[in-house]
């Protein structure tokens, strides 16, 4: 959906409006009071009333979504979801002000957190399967040190968070006619931020994010000592900046796209919130054939957000 595109179907709040009351009669409206699925719209009223005659409980347009609570415009939560998940480089909660006309910063920013967090909620319900590239990385954060206390260096620093990622990497042959060696296909990516550096914790974190795996790859650091718990074959490799690009290739693009879009969008973030902006970027990459259909996809679960 092109920006003219959006414009058309959702410029008006009474074009959002209608479009998520039509949305959440096909996703299915619970009633809170008697637990009844058959609701009828009060056009006069703008609510959803229980068709049990025993109940009439009246159900508002936001309740049980997203935007639940929430005071803004329906088309501003819609134009948020879109500029979020077209916006090549991310989206800043200061542009997303701006974009909207907001006098304050702090609507833009809860909103695009609650966003975020959706977007968390649905990858947590995904894992990943086959054959995997395992590795740590240590994400550039915000820190507030009391006077006098100097910055470590280091995976000790206090500006940086220490997270796992892990990434499917299939390998794939050559096409016919070229002799390049093989190559590993991306597949789906997920992150997870780890307390500590011992085998127990990444086996922790890492645990959930996998389902069928057949081969895990990770370097021979001793967080990974575990790994061999969770798949089928577990292999360590001694990682250094010439093997890399053999064992471990869609760990470094990943990561360096993700610190590229961290730094360069928000430029620090805290980590408070970590694990929301890298649900972010996991979303719009597990997603990036879907084209401009990722803000309709996001659009339909979150009246889904109860």
């Amino acid at each position: 959906m092109t920006r003219f595109e959006f414009f058309e179907k959702y410029g008006t709040e009474e074009q959002c409006r209608a479009y998520l009351r039509d949305l959440r009669f096909q996703q299915g409206i619970i009633c809170k009071k008697c637990g009844g699925t058959k609701h009828y719209w009060m056009k006069n009223k703008g609510l959803f009333q229980c068709s049990n005659v025993e109940c009439r409980f009246r159900t508002t347009l936001k309740s049980g979504t997203i935007m639940d609570s929430s005071n803004l415009p329906v088309r501003d939560w819609f134009y948020a979801m879109y500029l979020m998940t077209t916006y090549k480089k991310g989206l800043s909660s200061k542009e997303l002000q701006r974009q909207l006309g907001y006098k304050r910063n702090e609507p833009a920013w809860l909103m695009m957190h609650k966003i975020r967090n959706l977007m968390e909620v649905r990858e947590s319900k995904y894992t990943l399967n086959g054959e995997l590239e395992v590795d740590e990385i240590f994400v550039r954060t915000s820190c507030h040190l009391p006077e006098g206390e100097e910055v470590k260096r280091g995976k000790g620093s206090q500006r940086q968070t220490p997270a796992v990622i892990a990434v499917e990497s299939t390998q794939v042959e050559g096409k016919e006619g070229k002799p390049e060696k093989p190559e590993k296909k991306l597949g789906y990516a997920k992150f997870g931020i780890i307390q500590s550096h011992d085998s127990d914790e990444a086996h922790r974190v890492v645990k959930k994010m996998l389902g069928l795996v057949k081969l895990v790859t990770t370097d021979k650091g001793t967080e990974f000592k575990r790994m061999n718990e969770v798949a089928e074959k577990h292999v360590q490799v001694k990682s250094n900046k010439e093997n890399n690009d053999k064992h471990l290739p869609w760990v470094g693009i990943v990561t360096a796209n993700l610190k590229r879009f961290l730094l360069g969008t928000y430029h620090s973030v805290s980590p408070k919130y970590l694990n929301r902006y890298l649900a972010e970027f996991s979303y719009r990459l597990n997603r990036r054939y879907f084209g401009l259909g990722i803000f309709q996809r996001l659009l339909n679960i979150s009246v889904l957000s109860a």
